[in-house]
């Protein structure tokens, strides 16, 4: 997931700029980390 996002942030600044490119990367980087927020993983342990 990291790698996704550098390549996302890496191909953001070399064809729009260093600042849109650092800001598409901001933005990249916390849509990952917001969508794995929301979905945390849940371990259920019923014992009898």
């Amino acid at each position: 997931i990291d790698f996704l996002t550098m390549l996302i942030t890496l191909t953001g600044c070399v064809f729009l700029g260093l600042e849109i490119g650092i800001l598409i990367g901001i933005g990249t980087n916390l849509c990952v980390l917001f969508y794995f927020s929301a979905r945390p993983d849940i371990l259920i342990s019923i014992e009898q």
